[in-house]
């Protein structure tokens, strides 16, 4: 049974993937963040491999859900953004 319905944001970023569980009254129930491996194969070069951006953005919104849940709030996601 759930609780409330919210929304998930994820953003993918350089850094790190966050991702932000929002109630529909703007409640922010749960954060999820995970940190990003850049590689610098040579002088001036930046890369990352996408695989990592989806493997990251599944946990990070995992991480949010969990942090939305240990709140004791069952929470039923109605977008994702």
């Amino acid at each position: 049974m759930v609780d409330t319905q919210a929304v998930l944001g994820i953003d993918i970023g350089t850094t790190a993937v966050k991702a932000v569980v929002v109630g529909a009254d703007g409640e922010v129930l749960g954060e999820g963040e995970v940190e990003q491996a850049i590689a610098t194969p040579c002088a001036g070069w930046s890369e990352q491999n996408p695989q990592e951006w989806w493997v990251n953005a599944g946990l990070a919104a995992r991480r949010a859900m969990a942090a939305a849940d240990g709140k004791g709030k069952r929470v039923g996601v109605a977008a994702v953004g």
